[in-house]
Formats: C-alpha cells, sequence, structure tokens
C-alpha cells in the first residue's frame, strides 16, 4: 500500500501526541468504569495491558432490562449521544448469507450474544469532563427508565 505524503504528514504529527492521546482515553474508561461499574444494567469491558482503548464497548446485562439492546442505543441518541454497534458477526451481511445459507448465529452463539449486547458509547481524546458526565448519566436515566 501507498500512503498519500499529505496523509503520511498528518499521521508524523499525530504519532507525536499518540501518548497523550492515550493517556486521555485511558482517564476517559477510567470514569465510565467507576460509573458503570455500580450499575447491574452494565458490563463493563475487560482491560488489558497495551489496549489502546480507541472504543468504549459497553455492554448491556439484557436479563436486568426491559428493552434491547437497539431500544438502549435509540433512547441515548435521542439524548444526543454518538453510539454505534461495532463487530457485525459475518453471518448477518448478505453475502455471507447467500454464500454459505447454513451459517448463522446459532452456530456462533457467543459473537451473537456480544453483538446483541453491545453499543459504542463515545471515547475520544479531547472530551471534557462534562461531556464524559453527560454520556454517564444518559447512560445511568435510560438504563433507570428500562430496569427491571
Amino acid at each position: 500500500s501507498n500512503l498519500p505524503d499529505i496523509l503520511a504528514a498528518v499521521g508524523r504529527v499525530q504519532l507525536k501526541r499518540a501518548f497523550e492521546f492515550d493517556r486521555k482515553r485511558k482517564a476517559h474508561v477510567a470514569k465510565y468504569n467507576e460509573a458503570f461499574s455500580k450499575l447491574d444494567f452494565i458490563k463493563i469491558p475487560p482491560t488489558s495491558e497495551g489496549n489502546s482503548c480507541h472504543l468504549y464497548l459497553m455492554r448491556l446485562n439484557l436479563a436486568k432490562l426491559k428493552c434491547d439492546r437497539n431500544t438502549f442505543a435509540k433512547e441515548l441518541q435521542e439524548s444526543g449521544l454518538g453510539v454505534s454497534m461495532h463487530f457485525i458477526p459475518i453471518f448477518h451481511f448478505t453475502y455471507w448469507k447467500n454464500l454459505y445459507p447454513d451459517f448463522t448465529a446459532a452456530n456462533f452463539p457467543n459473537a451473537e450474544e456480544k453483538y446483541l449486547e453491545t453499543i459504542s458509547i463515545p471515547l475520544w481524546p479531547d472530551m471534557t469532563e462534562e461531556m464524559t458526565d453527560y454520556v454517564i448519566e444518559c447512560v445511568k436515566k435510560t438504563g433507570e427508565k428500562y430496569h427491571g
């Protein structure tokens, strides 16, 4: 592959800030983990040495909620949060369904379970404390609304 010169120049500048970005993201992750560890409807993501924390993959404990992941995510979006669903299992894609009709969620129950309970919530280095607090507040409020 060949990286265009302008992107290489941007990349060189960004690399100089990589450790700073990592430190800031990890501070936000620590704050999320502290707040969410007290909530029985959230499974905090595992942490390990070397994790770049480029995403915060919040897992819902659906047994404690009266809603599914999509409803929870929609509620967060209506509160103004940019959330995503990552890591869609390949058996959900039309290409794979057509190529391998027997390639289903039943064959990969762990992948399907993780997919159906995971939401990526906002996380970037330059989030302010107020932004992080707002995300936590929205998650708590939504969880309390559907807790049961």
